[in-house]
């Protein structure tokens, strides 16, 4: 065999490792990158398309959203003064709505003129938890007994339980006691955690003789530190057949 013919044949065997490298490298690169949560497949251990599993992302197909239970109601204290209840579910247990927009709504009687009132907030539901939820706001004209209470909830931001954890609230002797001058409930309240608490709101609900609510209200705790109770007190205006026995009081917290 002649050497130019080694020359050719040591140059087209040089050239195929090239272009083989290259090829390598163009499908390593491109095509088969390693598993991760941005490669748009259902991969890893994943519970969905790059979500779940070991991605931070919350599949959000999966979860159920934040449920409205029972019957929306609102009350009103003094004229002027509207008190809004509703009990909120999170059936989700793995993942916490740490922010969730929502609108109550007082709708008129079908064919009035009038404009609907509405009062928007934000608040927090927890994973598995069933929430009182309670807003307040001034009326600026009256509300007639006709009128349609309503509350719409808005997309929550979920996390992940583990960032965003119920704290240990315990309430303890509640007192309650109506007079002529109003309604007064009273207690301590909790932190059995390990950090201190900050805003810790406190509802009490209020029934009459059938158990049904009648009014609602609440109070706030700036601070709570850890392992540690405070005192606190909760008033309203007076209401007719209330049953004080009945009254109770719910805690929470942002963490």
């Amino acid at each position: 065999m002649s050497r130019r013919l080694w020359k050719q044949l040591l140059y087209g065997f040089l050239s195929l490792v090239f272009w083989v490298g290259i090829a390598a490298l163009i499908y390593a690169v491109f095509f088969n990158r390693p598993p991760s949560c941005a490669d748009r497949k259902q991969n890893q251990g994943e519970e969905g398309v790059d979500c779940g599993g070991p991605c931070a992302n919350i599949c959000l197909a999966s979860i159920r959203p934040v449920e409205i239970v029972g019957d929306v109601r609102a009350f009103l204290p003094m004229p002027g003064r509207v008190v809004f209840l509703a009990e909120l579910k999170n059936a989700n247990d793995r993942v916490s709505a740490r922010r969730a927009p929502y609108t109550f709504r007082l709708q008129p009687p079908t064919g009035s003129s009038i404009k609907p009132i509405e009062f928007r907030g934000e608040t927090f539901v927890y994973a598995d938890e069933l929430k009182q939820l309670t807003a307040s706001g001034d009326l600026a004209s009256p509300v007639g007994s006709d009128w349609k209470v309503e509350l719409a909830m808005g997309e929550p931001e979920w996390v992940y339980r583990e960032s965003f954890e119920k704290p240990s609230i315990r309430i303890l002797d509640i007192q309650s006691q109506a007079t002529d001058d109003g309604l007064r409930v009273s207690g301590h309240v909790a932190n059995d955690g390990a950090l201190t608490l900050y805003r810790v709101q406190l509802v009490a609900v209020f029934r009459d003789m059938g158990g049904q609510p009648i009014g609602a209200a609440t109070t706030e705790i700036d601070s709570l530190p850890s392992h540690q109770d405070s005192v606190f007190s909760i008033s309203h205006p007076p209401l007719a057949n209330i049953d004080p026995r009945a009254t109770q009081v719910f805690a929470t917290a942002a963490r």
